[in-house]
């Protein structure tokens, strides 16, 4: 398992291990206990957590909030453009909570390797969590955050088999870890190797804690993730921002209440002569999730965009929505089933027929790639094409390009945008 080909872990909390697409989202469901996992029965307890809202909140190091302080590091012009207009259109909120993880209901034994370092250091570690800017349109939100914590993370290694580890999430017959994972702290790298190829058995182990990827309402919506970025202030202080997209139900609600969650727990790398095994562990009384409620308001606007357009082999019906921040929405191909037939036979569309694999902007003279650009075949002979553009300074006078895969753009097959005043 190359790391190259590995998606981002369930969360920022498990950022020190990959997975596969496939693998992502079940290992995620068992790490929540949404689904039980075998060897083992959870029972899910409630943890009260006394939050604090402080509404006037903790005053920034600087006149930017998050988002341009983010805005003022991007290498990417794009990313520091949308960065720039969030500061300029969110809600300054500096809403802080302050919680701690309960206390371990059973204590460890000496022999219990997990349960020890549950025990000494994941049980009633406080954090603050900060949630400090916010935007909302009606169809996305972002959010600004900077979570603290007390101490920074522990680490933790040994000789021989672990203790307490119930069961592996994943393990690699005949692999050492240099094989299966690689991190972007390539100091970290070169720890981990170090410890466990010079022993025949031996184990190490190192705490994590983040804000967890989405939200969702305190009904249990999921609002998933579309954009995330984070980053280290200090050992004990991650500051990030997050974008979620809003399901059709409530695309348009006035208010959001939302659920954040703090996780916290560790990851534990066993290598024998055997292989190579990973396991994430937590406190059983909560399964290392601290839940976090917030509310919050639709301070953005919208203009609906669209247009359509007939060929000869194909019709296309574009959807947009222009906010403060971005232009974002869909275009729906209605097609010959050969083009649906290709999409799903290669991802890059590239088969026996030549397609539209996505569009681009044409705003203030100049083509606005998309930034997004994902598509899909959700039935045969219907193409779906996400989009996603910066802010142009007009909304008179857009046009959408398509491009093939094989003979790339063709500006006479445009599509006409109409503002919906």
């Amino acid at each position: 398992m190359d790391e190259k080909q590995i998606q981002k872990a369930i969360s920022e909390s498990l950022s020190h291990a990959g997975f596969y697409d496939a693998k992502r989202q079940a290992v995620w469901e068992r790490v929540k206990g949404e689904k039980p996992m075998k060897k083992r029965n959870l029972v899910a307890l409630v943890c009260v957590v006394v939050l604090t809202l402080a509404l006037a909140g903790m005053a920034l190091a600087s006149a930017l909030g998050v988002f341009g302080q983010l805005a003022a590091i991007q290498e990417e012009a794009q990313t520091a453009q949308r960065m720039q207009k969030l500061d300029e259109n969110a809600d300054m909120l500096n809403q802080q909570v302050s919680l701690e993880a309960p206390a371990s209901a059973a204590p460890a034994t000496e022999a219990d390797t997990t349960g020890q370092m549950i025990l000494n250091h994941l049980q009633e570690r406080r954090f603050e969590l900060t949630l400090s800017q916010t935007y909302y349109d009606g169809t996305r939100l972002y959010f600004a955050y900077t979570l603290k914590t007390g101490a920074p993370s522990q680490f933790w290694q040994g000789e021989g088999q672990p203790t307490g580890v119930s069961e592996w999430l994943m393990e690699e017959t005949g692999k050492r870890y240099e094989q299966v994972w690689s991190h972007e702290d390539a100091a970290l790298d070169q720890t981990i190797q170090s410890w466990l190829n010079h022993h025949s058995s031996s184990w190490i182990a190192f705490e994590s804690w983040s804000l967890g990827d989405g939200a969702a309402t305190t009904d249990g919506t999921d609002l998933a993730v579309v954009n995330a970025q984070s980053w280290m202030v200090d050992s004990c202080t991650l500051q990030g921002y997050q974008e979620v997209e809003l399901p059709e139900e409530l695309v348009g609600s006035d208010w959001l209440e939302m659920e954040l969650c703090v996780l916290y727990g560790a990851s534990l790398y066993h290598q024998d002569e055997t292989g190579v095994r990973w396991a994430h562990f937590a406190q059983p009384e909560n399964r290392g999730i601290l839940r976090i409620p917030f509310t919050v308001r639709r301070n953005g606007q919208l203009t609906e965009l669209a247009g359509s357009a007939r060929f000869e082999s194909y019709q296309a019906r574009a959807s947009l929505q222009a906010s403060d921040v971005d232009i974002h929405g869909k275009v729906v191909l209605s097609c010959p089933g050969a083009w649906t037939d290709t999409v799903v036979q290669s991802a890059e569309g590239a088969g026996d027929e030549d397609v539209i694999i996505s569009y681009h902007l044409m705003a203030d003279d100049s083509l606005a790639r998309n930034l997004e650009g994902s598509f899909s075949a959700p039935e045969s002979g219907v193409l779906e094409i996400t989009v996603r553009f910066d802010l142009p300074k007009e909304l008179d006078g857009l046009t959408l390009v398509p491009e093939y895969a094989m003979a790339g753009l063709k500006p006479e097959e445009a599509i006409w945008l109409q503002p919906q005043w």
